[in-house]
């Protein structure tokens, strides 16, 4: 966790401390090509430090969205608090591979290289620097498999709570 983003390990500690570090995941064990994972979050009414990652076994693109236009929800899924000795509730709802209509604004696109089809020797990408997200907003985070073939995936978000 030191260096979480760009903040210093004192910060971090003192966000685990408070129970306002938290994580959420999804995860597939052969995403077809061309398919995608996702992640649906929306801000509560504070704001969130988040940091993000993706991995897939062969050739993808992690992209990152404000405002999306959703049509269902997806699985709803409880954000994990990071403190066990001190677990806090988030604020942030989130849905693991909603249905949307239009994925948003764009505003990160990773290529990440881990190669095509029997060749592919999989890839990661992980944001270090973090984005201070606006309160009662909804963002979507798409992990999309480029590989020519199924792969195993997994995308994954910690954030910290700003109260």
């Amino acid at each position: 966790m030191a260096g979480f983003g760009g903040y210093d390990a004192s910060t971090v500690a003192a966000a685990m401390t408070r129970g306002l570090l938290f994580s959420a995941d999804v995860e597939d064990a052969s995403l077809a090509n061309n398919g995608f994972l996702g992640l649906l979050f929306t801000t509560g009414s504070v704001g969130i430090d988040l940091v993000y990652d993706g991995e897939l076994g062969g050739d993808s693109a992690l992209e990152f969205f404000e405002n999306p236009t959703v049509t269902a929800n997806g699985t709803p899924f409880t954000p994990i608090c990071r403190n066990r000795a001190n677990i806090g509730v988030s604020t942030v709802t989130v849905f693991q591979n909603p249905t949307l209509s239009n994925d948003g604004t764009e505003l990160d696109h990773l290529l990440i290289p881990g190669g095509q089809g029997n060749k592919a020797g999989g890839g990661a990408a992980a944001l270090n620097v973090f984005w201070r997200l606006a309160t009662a907003t909804t963002y979507y985070l798409k992990l999309t498999n480029q590989s020519g073939g199924a792969q195993v995936s997994h995308l994954h978000i910690d954030f910290i709570e700003t109260r």
